[in-house]
C-alpha cells in the first residue's frame, strides 16, 4: 500500500513560503491529489479552499466556484475533522455544508447560465451575513493557528528533502541552491537567521525563536520590502512596510489581518504623516501631522462623540470640539488664533481653522459661532504662506452647527 501524499518540498520551500506555510499544500497539490494526501495534509488543502473563497466573496461563491466540480466537496466537513488545529474552523464549515442542499437548485442553475450570477447572490446574502461577519473575525487566527502547528512539526504536513549531515541535536550552518541560501539549523530545525539570496540581489531572511513560537520574515520584490513578526501563542503580530529603503509604515495587528496596536504611516523625509490606534479592528483614535512631522488634527473615539483637535502649523492648539455623529454636528469649546489667544470665549465668537498645508498653500476656514455651534456662511480659503494671495475656495451656511 502506497504512504499517504504529503507535498514533497526541501527546507528552502519552507522557510520562502513564510508567513503562509498552507500555501505550500494548496499550491502542491489539486483536488484529485489531496483526496489521497495524509489526513493532516487533505484537511489543509480543503479547509484553505473554504477559507479562500468564503473570505473572498461569501458563502454562495464557495458554492457556485467549487460545489458543483471539486472531487470530494461533499466530504470536506469529514476531512477538516481530521485535522485537531481547526476544531475551530469545523463549525462553520459544517454550517456551511449542511445548507448546501437548500441552495443546491438555484446554484446549478446559476452555473447552466453564461452571466455572472450577482442575482443568486443577492438572494442568498442576507442568509449567510451573520456566518460570515463570525467567521472574518477569527479565519485569520485559525489560518495562523494552523502555520503554528505546521511549524511546529512539518514532517507531518510535508516529505522533505533529507539534508546530508544534518545533525539532530546542536547547530549546524548548511548551504543549499547552489549555496545562495545558507540556513543556520539547531536540532534538525531550521531556526535562522536563514539568509535567501536571489538573482536579482535580493535577500529574504526566515527566523524563529528557539521554541518557534515566534516568527520573523522579510522579504519583497524590486525596491518594496517589508518585515512581518508574529507570536504564536498571542497571535500579536507586525510588520514594517519599506520603500527604496525607506520606512514607509509600521503596523500593529493580530494574525497579520486585523489592526490591533500602533500604526503609523511616515513621509520620505521620515517625519510621521499619520498615525491610528486600534483595539482589535476598532479604531480609537487618529492623529495626522504636517510635513515636518508636527501635529495637525488628532481624533479621540470617546462615549459623547469624536473629540477633535486642531492644531497650528507650529503645533500649538487651534480649536477643540467634539463631533456627534448622529446628529451630524460639530461644537467647538476652544478656538485659539496663531498667539494663543482665545477668539471664542464660551464657545462664541470667531471661528478661525486651520486645516492644512497643500502644495505649499495654506488653507483654513472660518465663520461665526453661536454656543459652539456654527452659525451663517463659513468659507473655506487659502493663501500663499506669509498671507498673501488669500483667496476664497468655497463657502457653505450653517444653523445650529448643521450645514444647509
Amino acid at each position: 500500500m502506497n504512504a499517504p501524499l504529503r507535498p514533497a518540498i526541501d527546507w528552502s520551500d519552507l522557510l520562502q513560503s513564510a508567513p503562509y506555510f498552507t500555501s505550500l499544500v494548496t499550491d502542491a497539490l489539486s483536488p484529485e491529489q489531496a483526496l489521497e494526501a495524509a489526513p493532516l495534509v487533505r484537511a489543509v488543502y480543503f479547509y484553505d479552499l473554504f477559507d479562500g473563497q468564503v473570505s473572498n466573496g461569501g458563502v454562495m461563491q464557495y458554492f457556485y466556484n467549487l460545489a458543483l466540480s471539486t472531487p470530494g466537496f461533499a466530504q470536506v466537513p469529514d476531512f477538516v475533522a481530521q485535522n485537531p488545529h481547526l476544531a475551530q474552523a469545523l463549525p462553520f464549515v459544517e454550517a456551511v455544508h449542511a445548507a448546501w442542499a437548500g441552495v443546491a437548485p438555484a446554484v446549478r442553475e446559476a452555473r447552466d447560465s453564461d452571466e455572472w450570477p450577482e442575482t443568486l447572490f443577492s438572494a442568498h446574502r442576507a442568509q449567510f451575513e451573520a456566518l460570515e461577519k463570525a467567521f472574518y473575525e477569527v479565519n485569520h487566527a485559525i489560518s495562523q493557528g494552523l502555520c503554528a502547528a505546521i511549524v511546529q512539526s512539518p514532517h507531518d504536513y510535508f516529505d522533505i528533502e533529507a539534508v546530508p549531515a544534518l545533525p539532530t541535536e546542536g547547530v549546524a550552518h548548511i548551504a543549499l541552491r547552489d549555496g545562495t541560501h545558507r540556513l543556520r539549523f539547531e536540532n534538525g530545525f531550521p531556526v535562522g537567521p536563514n539568509l535567501l539570496d536571489h538573482s536579482d540581489g535580493r535577500c529574504d531572511v526566515v527566523w524563529f525563536s528557539r521554541d518557534r513560537q515566534l516568527l520573523q520574515a522579510e522579504g519583497g520584490h524590486g525596491d518594496t520590502r517589508t518585515r512581518r513578526w508574529l507570536h504564536y501563542p498571542s497571535q500579536s503580530s507586525g510588520s514594517w512596510h519599506f520603500k527604496a529603503g525607506r520606512l514607509q509604515s509600521q503596523e500593529g495587528s493580530r494574525s497579520l489581518w486585523t489592526a490591533h496596536g500602533l500604526r503609523e504611516y511616515f513621509q520620505d523625509n521620515g517625519a510621521r504623516k499619520s498615525a491610528s490606534l486600534h483595539h482589535l479592528g476598532a479604531q480609537s483614535a487618529t492623529e495626522h501631522f504636517f510635513p515636518d512631522g508636527t501635529p495637525q488634527l488628532r481624533h479621540d473615539q470617546r462615549a459623547d462623540g469624536e473629540h477633535r483637535s486642531r492644531y497650528w502649523p507650529d503645533g500649538t492648539l487651534n480649536t477643540q470640539s467634539v463631533y456627534d455623529a448622529t446628529l451630524r454636528r460639530e461644537r467647538y469649546s476652544q478656538v485659539r488664533d496663531a498667539k494663543g489667544h482665545d477668539i471664542a470665549p464660551g464657545g462664541t465668537g470667531r471661528l478661525y481653522q486651520f486645516l492644512s498645508i497643500d502644495k505649499g498653500e495654506h488653507r483654513w476656514r472660518e465663520g461665526d459661532l453661536v454656543d459652539g455651534y456654527l452659525e451663517g456662511p463659513v468659507l473655506w480659503m487659502k493663501s500663499q504662506p506669509d498671507g498673501s494671495a488669500a483667496s476664497e475656495v468655497s463657502r457653505a451656511v450653517y444653523r445650529q452647527g448643521k450645514e444647509r
